[in-house]
């Protein structure tokens, strides 16, 4: 009877290891699948994206940037601090490939896809205490559930892949894996020494990506550090190690530093001047009341936003279901864990920093798209494999949540794999947007030197023509805020729905534009070319 026992447990644990090297090799393959058409396809991008495309290309002409974008969201009436560089940095390498629009989403896919097996390993190593099969399975289930987050392909503005945030899930896992390995103890101290010397280069990106991750990382770094100093029983080694992270993050921040000493410190004393405001100031303060107001409204507002997408229709009951799933993975996550206890307090110690930041800004004059919570994407990932390793299927109680929560995450599997289809045939089926690839092709066709216009004069929406004439198609062409005769006018036959990630029909411009009438002189799978008369 023991042997019976025994060999059907052997194919129950073989079967936990099958379903979840079947589960890691789908999130590998369909994640690479659909960074290949975002990248292939690459939609059109504007605004901070098309500003970033510029500032890459320049190093070329020798302009080596020591200043990155400027922060959108203000904590402060009017007050602006910038990023470091670094992010164009990642970007120029890619570029010796081609000056194409489509070779800066690059890294973001590149980096995107690594996140997949980086998040599988972490999650692997946070759930101790379980079988092996199993928490293998667990790993897999959530890695395929993050391949297919539609929200990765559309994360920064115009849904696209390129923007500086785009990759900071992968420094964020990096960072914590990184961490984790430190804390293990590794054998040889040259290895101790190159984790702690990652350690600070990946500090050193995180903060060049995203202003959240400027204000927040730095502090979560220095907690991270007197932990492990406390821990190893204040050992004076610990801290040279900690020394050598605080030189690799300083040294890759050359550029900015370089560019501080240029201005004297202006942005760095910004930064200070911010913090200090923001902590002491009442004008700008919130109370402790509309502060966890926030905080509530920014955790649960990632149901919506990520993990339960829907349009206005379906949007009341996905909002029920979301708010029922993240509440549960919170509750549980908080009380049943007993695994890793380093990943889990960093992750932890990460969410709760950027909730507090998150409560400093003032909501109602913030633009605060998704990607601004990218420090806390992953948290109910976490939330939820440990919800499922940890919860007893023999209590009833917790058997019944256990249920729920598992049919919430198939629920949303299969509502982003939906996503994640339309997303696809946005881009090579039937009916496509307006691809930057196409663009160029296009305007390659125009006579040298014509002029390209924009009939609602918004000078924004010329740039990523400019930039395509001026690195890829060099035909020197003219750009105007105002069309007159003889002037070219380029528009997509399809938009994309950012909810639903659906193409629609865009409305074809009509006969006259500023007084001028103007007619369609050749015609795409995905654009209209017009000539104003």
């Amino acid at each position: 009877m023991k042997n019976i026992l025994k060999n059907t447990s052997l194919i129950i644990l073989d079967k936990w290891l099958l379903f979840g090297s079947i589960l890691l090799f789908l999130s590998l393959v369909f994640g690479l699948f659909i960074r290949i058409v975002g990248v292939v396809q690459f939609s059109i991008l504007s605004g901070d994206q098309i500003r970033d495309a510029y500032a890459t290309m320049e190093i070329w002409q020798g302009k080596f940037p020591t200043l990155g974008p400027h922060s959108a969201w203000k904590f402060l009436w009017g007050d602006f601090v910038y990023l470091p560089p670094l992010y164009f940095y990642l970007v120029f390498p890619f570029t010796i490939l081609s000056s194409q629009l489509s070779i800066q989403a690059l890294p973001n896919a590149f980096f995107t896809f690594l996140s997949i097996p980086l998040l599988v390993a972490v999650i692997y190593q946070l759930l101790e205490g379980i079988e092996t099969s199993k928490r293998f399975f667990i790993a897999s289930l959530i890695g395929f559930w993050y391949s297919v987050l539609v929200r990765n392909m559309g994360m920064n503005s115009s849904e696209s892949l390129a923007g500086n945030p785009g990759s900071i899930p992968f420094f964020i896992l990096l960072f914590i894996w990184l961490y984790n390995y430190q804390l293990s103890s590794p054998k040889k101290y040259t290895n101790s020494v190159l984790s702690w010397i990652g350690y600070g280069i990946v500090l050193a990106i995180l903060v060049s990506l995203h202003f959240s991750a400027l204000f927040v990382m730095p502090v979560v770094f220095i907690i991270s550090c007197i932990y492990w100093f406390f821990k190893n029983n204040r050992n004076p080694k610990c801290l040279v190690l900690c020394l050598y992270a605080v030189l690799s993050s300083i040294i890759t921040l050359l550029p900015y530093w370089i560019g501080e000493v240029q201005r004297n410190w202006i942005n760095t004393i910004g930064i200070i001047s911010l913090v200090r405001n923001v902590s002491s100031d009442k004008e700008y303060s919130l109370n402790l009341l509309e502060r966890v107001i926030v905080i509530i409204k920014s955790y649960f507002s990632l149901g919506n936003d990520i993990y339960f997408m829907a349009d206005s229709r379906r949007l009341l009951m996905f909002s029920i279901l979301s708010v029922t799933f993240l509440s549960l993975i919170l509750l549980v996550g908080l009380l049943k864990f007993r695994g890793n206890k380093n990943i889990y307090l960093i992750v932890l110690a990460t969410s709760i920093l950027f909730f507090i930041a998150y409560s400093s800004a003032d909501q109602e004059k913030t633009y605060n798209p998704v990607f601004y919570k990218l420090l806390i994407y992953c948290l109910p990932l976490f939330l939820t494999a440990v919800s499922i390793a940890y919860l007893n299927i023999s209590k009833p109680l917790e058997k019944i949540i256990l249920i729920i929560i598992v049919l919430a995450l198939c629920f949303s599997i299969l509502n982003n794999l939906r996503l994640s289809i339309n997303y696809i045939n946005s881009h090579i089926g039937k009916n496509q947007i307006l691809a930057t690839n196409t663009i160029a092709e296009v305007l390659d066709t125009l006579p040298e030197r014509s002029t390209f216009c924009h009939p609602k004069g918004l000078s924004k929406n010329l740039r990523l023509y400019q930039y395509t004439d001026l690195y890829v198609t060099a035909k020197n062409l003219k750009f105007s805020e105002n069309c007159t005769a003889g002037d070219y006018y380029m528009s997509g036959k399809f938009g994309l729905n950012p909810s639903t990630f659906k193409v629609y029909p865009s409305k074809k411009m009509k006969k006259t534009v500023n007084d001028k009438t103007m007619k369609i002189i050749k015609e795409g799978s995905t654009y209209y070319l017009y000539q104003i008369n």
